[in-house]
């Protein structure tokens, strides 16, 4: 599966019940924008850089399975675009 697809996917997924779920998170903002073929300023890519590390403490404080596979999905697609555009601007 594509990148876009597995953003579009996760956009759509419903948060496991431990995920205190925030609306239009850092992350969310970082993946829809992407999803919607928008352009990454650098200021952008950084909050996408925090986004990327901080769902990897959420995996880290997260108990269930469910919260630590939700969080590791967000961390994978946000490395993902990341580098992705990182190889477009090179």
């Amino acid at each position: 599966m594509i990148l876009k697809e597995r953003a579009k996917i996760f956009l759509d997924r419903k948060p496991p019940e431990e995920v205190a779920y925030v609306p239009d998170s850092i992350a969310e903002l970082f993946i829809r924008n992407y999803v919607q073929g928008q352009k990454f300023d650098e200021e952008l890519i950084e909050l996408g850089e925090l986004a990327m590390m901080a769902a990897g403490e959420a995996i880290d404080a997260h108990s269930t399975e469910d919260a630590r596979a939700y969080f590791g999905e967000c961390q994978s697609i946000l490395k993902g675009i990341l580098s992705e555009l990182a190889g477009a601007t090179s």
